[in-house]
């Protein structure tokens, strides 16, 4: 990881929703932070997501994640996938949430909402 990590110029951030601790997840952490990235869990996850999201993005989150996360029966929901993928031939992306017993999928055109976006962060400045 320390690698790709130098090279590409960027620090790796580790979001995990779930705030089950595990052997894993916190040799997981460690290495995150040995090479100069930082690891949030839980609410310090959703924390994070709010705080670094503008307008727009954080009503994604919002509506596609955190709502369908706390909808989802807590007694049998199993770990949840999220994947979220780019479809080149209509200009939209794909969202999938799923676990064994319930799948959430959106296709999001890729349109900007001006009346979502932050006045001043997500403005393009000439």
């Amino acid at each position: 990881m320390r690698s790709y990590c130098k090279h590409s110029g960027y620090n790796p951030v580790l979001l995990v929703l779930d705030p089950t601790p595990s052997t894993r997840l916190y040799e997981l952490s460690r290495e995150f932070a040995r090479v100069g990235g930082e690891a949030y869990v839980g609410d310090d996850a959703w924390q994070y997501l709010e705080e670094q999201a503008g307008a727009t993005m954080a009503r994604f989150v919002e509506n596609y994640v955190r709502r369908p996360i706390a909808e989802l029966d807590t007694e049998t929901a199993n770990l949840l996938n999220l994947s979220i993928k780019n479809v080149f031939e209509d200009s939209s992306f794909l969202v999938e949430l799923s676990n064994e017993q319930s799948n959430y999928i959106w296709r999001i055109p890729r349109n900007e909402d001006e009346a979502l976006a932050d006045d001043e962060g997500d403005q393009e400045t000439q």
